[in-house]
């Protein structure tokens, strides 16, 4: 019987052939490299979609910070000197808020003390940059009329990046005034 086995397995031609290997293996190879090819532009999709995320994330984080900020803050005529805010808190502290060129992120600085304070935390800005668009000539300005400071064309960037991945065109604040 053990014969007889043998024999049968001796016979036997129902395995692969080389050429048939070959040809299963360069199937492989043209698919990895495809996918392989593909893994560069999908990393790259990513990272973007991932930077404009973080982007509206910051920008919202910013739009909010400056609200609880000014919103309870008491402005007079003149408050708004080029991209500085100068305004009484309602902790009741002389501040100011000054926007950079292109700044990591936005302090608010009591005037008597010095003592300043960041709105948005250097953890969610990420490497960011909250700025506004150059060509804007008054990006910050205060009607004492209706209470409302005004912010323009906002733009959040990478640093050492001009693309913009974020953008707001305005932002209305409304104050408590004098």
């Amino acid at each position: 019987m053990k014969k007889n086995f043998l024999g049968k397995l001796k016979n036997n031609k129902s395995g692969f052939s080389i050429a048939e290997a070959l040809i299963a293996v360069l199937i492989l190879l043209m698919v990895s490299s495809v996918v392989a090819a593909g893994m560069p532009v999908a990393a790259k999709a990513y990272t973007q979609v991932v930077d404009s995320a973080n982007a509206q994330l910051l920008l919202s984080t910013t739009v909010t910070a400056l609200r609880d900020e000014l919103g309870e803050g008491v402005l007079e005529d003149g408050a708004v000197s080029g991209k500085t805010i100068t305004y009484t808190s309602s902790t009741g502290g002389a501040s100011s808020i000054e926007f950079g060129d292109a700044s990591v992120n936005i302090t608010a600085a009591n005037v008597n003390s010095g003592e300043a304070r960041k709105l948005v935390s250097d953890k969610a800005a990420a490497g960011m940059v909250f700025s506004f668009d150059p060509a804007e000539t008054t990006p910050v300005a205060y009607n004492s009329t209706t209470g409302v400071v005004t912010l323009k064309n906002i733009i959040i960037t990478r640093i050492g990046k001009t693309e913009p991945l974020a953008t707001l065109s305005q932002l209305d604040i409304k104050v408590i005034g004098k």
